[in-house]
C-alpha cells in the first residue's frame, strides 16, 4: 500500500498504470478514482484478457486494459497520476509527457536491489521527487536476467582474484544497497546471508558480460573473483600518484575519493606541483582523467570533478609566495574554491545531474546539495 500512498490518487483523477498483472491493483485504483478513469497496460497478451476477465468479475469491468509495451505506452489523453508496478532502471520518459501539470509519478527502481519507490512531480519538461519508500516487484521483462545467462557469460576467462578488507558486509545493508543501485549503473546483485556455507555477494553487469563475487566468511580479508570487462579498480579505485592511493578500501595519505571530498583525495590539485600543495603534475592530471574515462564517466562530470577556478594554476605559475599562501593552498585543500562544480548522481532518481555552483573565496560546504533535480 505505500505505493499507492506515494501515488496519492484522488477521487476522479485519471490514472495510468504500468503493468496490469492479475489487475489486483487496478481494482484498488478503480476503488478510489472510479474504474472509468483507470487505464492499465500489460505487455503479456494473455495476462490482460486474464485481468479483464477478473475485473469485469469484481464489478470494475470499465478499466481500460491495454495490451501494450508499458515503456512507451500508445495512450490517449493526459493523466493526473502515472504508477508503474514493475522494477525498473530508469524512468522512461514517455510517463513523464502524458501527465498533466503537477501530475503526480509513482515508479519503482530496480537496478541493483532491493527497489524502493520513487515519488515523482511533474513541472514543466521535467519530474523531479525523491525516494519515497521500500518495494518489492518483478523487474521490467526486458532488463531481466536470468540464471542461466549468468553463469554463460561468468564461464568467460580470465578470472582475477584478490581480497577486500571493507568491514561491513556489502550485501546487507539495504540503504547502503539503494544508494549503490543510483551510481552503479547496469549492475545486478545477488546476496546469500551468512550460514553454514558463508555468506556471499554476486555482482553481475549482463551488458559488459562481467561478473564479481565476495565470500563473507568468519572475519576479514573477504575473498573476491572477478571476470569481464568491467573491473572495481577500473570503476572507481584511484591511480597511485602524487604521494596518495587507496587500497581495499582503507586510505593512504587520503580518503577514498568514491566516498570522500575531492579536495582530500587531491582531484583538485591533479595537475599541480606538490611545492603548492598540489597531488601531481600534467601527466597524473591525464591519467586521471584516462581512468575516468575508461569508467564511461561524461566529460562534463570530469570537469567538474577537477575544476579548480581559471585563475588558480595562473597564481600557482607565478611562484609568488603571498599568492600561493593565500589562494592556491586554501583552493587545492577545498578551504576556498574558484569557478567550482560539484556534480553527483541523484540518489533518488536516474535522470540527471545534482548541481552547486560558487563563487571564488567562499567557503566548501561538505556535501553537494541542489533546490532540484530534474531530467
Amino acid at each position: 500500500m505505500g505505493m499507492l500512498d506515494a501515488l496519492d490518487a484522488q477521487p476522479g483523477e485519471r490514472v495510468l498504470e504500468i503493468g496490469t498483472g492479475i489487475g489486483w491493483n487496478a481494482a484498488l485504483l478503480a476503488s478510489v478514482v472510479g474504474a472509468e478513469n483507470v487505464v492499465t497496460v500489460e505487455i503479456d497478451q494473455r495476462l490482460a484478457e486474464r485481468a479483464r476477465k477478473s475485473l469485469a468479475s469484481a464489478g470494475y469491468g470499465a478499466v481500460q486494459v491495454l495490451t501494450a509495451d508499458g515503456v512507451t505506452p500508445n495512450v490517449e489523453g493526459k493523466f493526473d497520476r502515472v504508477i508503474a508496478t514493475v522494477g525498473i532502471s530508469t524512468v522512461s520518459y514517455a510517463w513523464v509527457t502524458v501527465l498533466v501539470e503537477g501530475g503526480r509519478l509513482a515508479p519503482l527502481t530496480n537496478p541493483y536491489k532491493p527497489p524502493g519507490i520513487v515519488a515523482l512531480t511533474r513541472h514543466d519538461d521535467t519530474a523531479a521527487g525523491s525516494l519515497a519508500g521500500p518495494a518489492d516487484f518483478m523487474a521490467l521483462r526486458s532488463e531481466r536476467v536470468t540464471r542461466r545467462s549468468v553463469v554463460e557469460f561468468s564461464a568467460v576467462g580470465p578470472h582475477t582474484q584478490g581480497t577486500t578488507e571493507v568491514p561491513v558486509p556489502p550485501g546487507g545493508d539495504r540503504h547502503a544497497a539503494v544508494a549503490i543501485g543510483q551510481r552503479v549503473q547496469g549492475v545486478h546483485r545477488a546476496w546469500r546471508p551468512a550460514g553454514e556455507d558463508g555468506g556471499c555477494l554476486w555482482l553481475y553487469a549482463p551488458a559488459e558480460r562481467s561478473i564479481g563475487t565476495i565470500d563473507i566468511d568468519d572475519g576479514l580479508p573477504y575473498e573476491v573473483e572477478q571476470t569481464g570487462h568491467r573491473h572495481w579498480s577500473m570503476r572507481c579505485r584511484p591511480p597511485t600518484h602524487g604521494g596518495w592511493t587507496s587500497a581495499r578500501g582503507r586510505s593512504t595519505g587520503s580518503p577514498d575519493p568514491c566516498t570522500s571530498p575531492r579536495p582530500k583525495v587531491g582531484l583538485i590539485g591533479v595537475g599541480f606541483s606538490p611545492a603548492v600543495s598540489g597531488a601531481g603534475d600534467l601527466l597524473d592530471s591525464l591519467l586521471v582523467r584516462e581512468n575516468f574515462i575508461l569508467a564511461g564517466v561524461p566529460t562534463g562530470v570530469i570537469a567538474s570533478l577537477l575544476t579548480h577556478g581559471i585563475a588558480v594554476p595562473h597564481m600557482a605559475a607565478t611562484g609568488d609566495e603571498y599568492l600561493i599562501e593565500k589562494f592556491v593552498r586554501p583552493t587545492l585543500a577545498g578551504e576556498l574554491i574558484g569557478s567550482y562544480a560539484v556534480a553527483t548522481r541523484c540518489l533518488a532518481l536516474t535522470l540527471g545531474w545534482v548541481r552547486r555552483h560558487e563563487t571564488f573565496g567562499r567557503p566548501l560546504a561538505g556535501r553537494p546539495q541542489a533546490d532540484r533535480a530534474s531530467m
